[in-house]
């Protein structure tokens, strides 16, 4: 009677710990399949996010470039002065950061190292052409302002000190650091 007695506890005690092993390697791969499911739906997001940025920035691109006939003068070169006015008369797209800065700590985790640098080169470009943006805007309003201020004194000479070479040779040098950029966003794609 006690052999049967230690073997019932032995079989009870051999089952409990097969479902404790069996219970854990289930919640091991729950586990796995949720770390799979959460990988797929953030690089879903990240590729809808950036395909999104990128549309935006196209048309906006788009829209820069057909505002001219031609954008090289007589001697064949680009017109960088007309480009930062344009560009500065054309509003920014509204660009989304969301999924990128949310799961920023993460996607080490979630995105391989190659498709990881790609998105972040992508981000930081896109930031610095808002960066550009904001200051070939900010230099049309001056422009504009250095001009009526010009009219209002009925100064010329004060005007063009205002909008001096030094300041357009800046300006000239924005604009095509925001052609560069913008280029290469918009050949930029996340599967690459």
């Amino acid at each position: 009677m006690d052999s049967s007695i230690l073997l019932q506890a032995l079989v009870t005690f051999g089952a409990v710990i097969l479902g404790f092993m069996l219970s854990h390697v289930s919640e091991g791969r729950k586990d796995r399949l949720r770390e799979r499911q959460k990988q797929a739906s953030l690089n879903r997001l990240l590729k809808l996010e950036t395909e999104e940025n990128v549309l935006a920035l196209r048309n906006h691109w788009d829209r820069v470039l057909e505002s001219s006939d031609s954008w090289v003068d007589k001697e064949n070169r680009f017109k960088f002065g007309l480009m930062a006015k344009t560009i500065a008369e054309n509003p920014y797209p509204i660009i989304s950061t969301a999924v990128w800065y949310a799961n920023i700590s993460e996607l080490p985790s979630y995105v391989d190292y190659p498709r990881l640098e790609k998105l972040w080169t992508f981000y930081q470009r896109v930031e610095r052409l808002q960066v550009i943006h904001n200051f070939l805007s900010d230099a049309d309003t001056d422009r504009r302002n250095a001009i009526e201020y010009g009219r209002l004194q009925e100064d010329v000479v004060t005007a063009q000190l205002l909008a001096g070479s030094d300041f357009a040779e800046r300006v000239r040098a924005h604009s095509e650091k925001y052609k560069l950029l913008i280029e290469k966003i918009l050949d930029f794609h996340i599967n690459a």
